[in-house]
């Protein structure tokens, strides 16, 4: 988590907590997938701005702080590019924050 993904170790820590870590390892056998995805965890620029449909960016602003550069980054490639933002919220945006964006965003 710390070393591949580049997760604060406060969060490494946390996530070894009794109710976070058995279901962490039950997943652990997809991190092969995953690196095979995501080759470096560089994003494929080249790849995002060839994208040419509508694509909305959404982050919340209290994620881990990895995840708003990559936004940043993704939005200035991206064509029809669509940026949001929830504040206060953190990776897992909540349903009621979230769906009102996604609804006008499909609309």
């Amino acid at each position: 988590m710390a070393k591949v993904v580049g997760m604060p170790a406060d969060f490494v820590t946390f996530a070894k907590s009794p109710t976070w870590w058995a279901a962490q390892e039950a997943l652990a056998h997809t991190l092969e997938y995953d690196a095979i995805i995501m080759g470096d965890y560089s994003l494929p620029e080249d790849r995002i701005a060839q994208v040419r449909i509508p694509t909305i960016v959404i982050n919340g602003s209290a994620s881990m702080p990895f995840f708003q550069p990559s936004a940043d980054a993704m939005i200035k490639l991206l064509t029809h590019g669509q940026r949001s933002t929830f504040e206060g919220q953190q990776h897992n945006v909540s349903a009621e924050v979230l769906a009102p964006v996604l609804v006008e965003f499909f609309a």
